[in-house]
């Protein structure tokens, strides 16, 4: 598999940024370096997933944060991607998480490398994840 020319982040990712985790923000900044002009993606699902888990205090800076990304909407081809994804999970005797499959499907669909620590989400699913990721404090 190749990595592709750019990048889509998942929500563990906005989480730990959140969080302060330095090796992450970091690493949030070598991957805008790579991206040669274009910024981060995300996918609206991590958008609901980080508002979701934020606590009222922490909204504010989680809108902010998130807005500093390119978030990619779920489309008509992202959501059949995800379904097909989802039948092939259920046909393999897993049960499919929703949210995973759509930002796999994201990825697959835009030919996006996913940026993420929860790599077993995603491997089964023939996703291309990126390999350099910093070990977290």
């Amino acid at each position: 598999m190749r990595v592709s020319d750019s990048f889509l982040l998942d929500s563990n990712i906005m989480i730990y940024v959140l969080d302060q985790r330095r090796p992450v923000v970091d690493l949030l900044h070598r991957l805008d370096d790579l991206e040669a002009g274009e910024r981060p993606s995300i996918s609206a699902i991590s958008v609901y997933e980080v508002l979701t888990g934020a606590a009222a205090e922490e909204q504010e800076r989680s809108v902010a944060l998130l807005a500093a990304f390119e978030i990619i909407p779920v489309t008509e081809v992202i959501a059949a991607r995800a379904a097909s994804l989802a039948q092939w999970q259920r046909e393999q005797g897993a049960k499919p998480a929703i949210a995973d499959t759509l930002i796999a499907a994201t990825a697959l669909a835009l030919d996006k490398t996913l940026v993420t620590y929860d790599r077993q989400h995603f491997t089964r699913l023939g996703v291309t994840l990126y390999q350099d990721l910093p070990l977290l404090d």
